[in-house]
């Protein structure tokens, strides 16, 4: 996930029992466990969130083709000038 490898890993855990006192590992080590699972809890909603935006995009669009407010060959275009527009 963070690709550490694992002497990143290890040199994490020697800097942290250094550098704190035995009794607060515990609490760091759940508190890390916390954060990671709220942060993959967040990542998976706003990619769920994301994926159901795009499935509304697509609806949208497919009801002004068929209304015939837009023609699919003209929104290429347009998106391929955004591009080198971009450049």
């Amino acid at each position: 996930m963070f690709n550490l490898s694992f002497g990143e890993i290890a040199l994490i855990i020697i800097l942290a029992i250094l550098f704190l006192k035995p009794q607060d590992l515990p609490n760091l080590i759940n508190n890390t466990k916390k954060a990671v699972k709220k942060f993959l809890t967040l990542k998976n909603e706003f990619l769920s969130e994301l994926d159901e935006f795009k499935d509304e995009v697509k609806e949208i669009e497919e009801d002004l083709l068929q209304a015939g407010k837009i023609k699919k060959d003209e929104q290429m275009v347009e998106l391929k000038k955004d591009k080198k527009d971009d450049k």
